[in-house]
């Protein structure tokens, strides 16, 4: 029987115009025998080639092996960790997903733009749906995605906060870009928002800010007890490589500076070129195309002229998707928006062209921003579909009613058959969480 492909690709992916050989840092990729200008990186403090950093994977891997066991080592910088995000305890675990798959999200609401976080998950629009939703009894808390992958923009986790400090709800923020580059301390999002003592549950990934694979859980002391075992442990050389670069941010927090610097001026210059950044307030900056033909014909002109390019491909919503190291030089940032402002003179349709606003503010240490003013077209869900205001049931008390009552019938039911009894134990200190702050 053949495999229906159909159900895997559903033009949406995430696609290079280039395969790296070797990244010998300082902004560059090896791509066939030669050197490219990576102007779309995950290592935007320039940290997974630091020096340091390569030594201290290299040291673990000649002690450790690659072996995944706790250590010494991996316990204190948990505790380094879980005091960084202002929480009594942390553990680090080798996927997010599969945290998100044992914590007991089907007992939580979901944001709308979240909703890849927690498929079984309720979904809300707004905070005012979540306000909504949150006041009956069968929901207990919030998942949040705090930064946006593919728009670069920050989730309003303060209103959602509020939200669920009313409604004694436990909020948990999953933040996968954040983690030592959002906030004065490099905590990430919550830090960067000092909403640090409102989140229940906080979900940072590795591979970003921090280089490494994983992703730290940091909550009550209660809520860790209850997982630690039974996700297994991270890879040796990641977590003391990880450790390292985050000794080298502590101690460096010019890097952090650096980032943002580079992401001021590419937003800067990319919008002067009249192209349309939508939303993006960090050094994750998405640059509108519109249908995956010609973004695919952006990548080939990059790759033209040595640049490595990444986008998000998506029927007429794709993007390119910019991001470039601290580590990269002024002369990089130019060269770069200089291929931008060429290829865009052959390949930017006129409905590509944005329309000029105020300057681009980024999320520096010390602003409240959330999200820079964009078109509607920036908005990843399609409105949900309303009737007529002739048609619309009067009242439309019903409607939440059927709402609850389905949301409390899928919870009984799997009430009844769930049987892991990790999530149970998950479940219960989850509970016990959110009892001591309703009270």
């Amino acid at each position: 029987m053949a495999l229906d492909v159909g159900q895997i690709d559903r033009g949406l992916r995430l696609v290079s115009n280039a395969v790296a050989e070797a990244i010998p840092g300082s902004g560059e990729v090896e791509v066939d025998g030669g050197r490219w200008l990576c102007a779309s990186t995950d290592d935007v403090l320039g940290l997974a080639s630091d020096a340091r950093v390569r030594e201290a994977a290299s040291a673990a891997i000649k002690r450790f092996g690659l072996h995944r066991a706790p250590l010494a080592a991996t316990v204190a910088f948990e505790a380094t960790l879980a005091r960084a995000l202002g929480q009594k305890a942390a553990l680090i675990v080798p996927d997010l997903w599969e945290a998100l798959r044992v914590l007991p999200t089907w007992r939580f609401a979901v944001d709308d733009r979240s909703r890849a976080l927690a498929h079984d998950a309720t979904v809300v629009a707004d905070p005012d749906e979540a306000e909504q939703l949150l006041a009956q009894p069968a929901l207990e808390g919030l998942v949040v995605d705090a930064v946006h992958p593919t728009e670069g923009d920050l989730a309003p986790l303060p209103r959602y906060a509020e939200v669920c400090g009313k409604h004694g709800s436990a909020l948990i923020a999953v933040d996968r870009y954040g983690l030592g580059t959002l906030g004065a301390l490099g905590a990430g999002v919550t830090e960067h928002l000092g909403l640090q003592d409102q989140v229940a549950v906080s979900i940072s990934s590795f591979g970003y800010g921090i280089p490494g694979t994983g992703a730290v859980i940091a909550a009550e002391e209660s809520v860790i007890a209850a997982l630690r075992g039974h996700l297994g442990a991270p890879s040796t050389p990641t977590v003391l490589a990880a450790t390292k670069a985050w000794q080298i941010r502590r101690d460096e927090p010019q890097r952090a500076t650096r980032a943002f610097d580079v992401a001021q001026r590419l937003l800067s210059g990319l919008k002067r070129l009249g192209l349309d950044t939508g939303p993006a307030v960090t050094p994750w900056i998405p640059v509108w195309i519109g249908e995956p033909s010609l973004c695919a014909e952006w990548l080939h002109a990059f790759a033209d002229v040595s640049i490595a390019m990444r986008a998000w491909v998506a029927p007429g919503e794709s993007r390119l998707l910019v991001s470039m190291s601290a580590t990269a030089t002024d002369g990089q940032v130019q060269t770069v928006l200089e291929a931008f402002e060429k290829i865009g003179r052959r390949l930017m349709p006129p409905s590509a062209v944005d329309e000029p606003r105020e300057p681009p503010v980024v999320a520096r240490p010390g602003s409240y921003v959330l999200r820079a003013p964009s078109s509607s077209r920036w908005f990843t869900q399609l409105p949900r579909p309303t009737l007529p205001a002739a048609q619309e049931p009067v009242p439309t008390t019903p409607t939440m009613r059927e709402r609850v009552f389905d949301t409390v019938e899928t919870l009984t039911w799997r009430a009844t058959n769930v049987s892991s009894q990790s999530i149970r134990r998950t479940t219960d200190a989850l509970r016990s969480l959110i009892d001591r702050r309703r009270r």
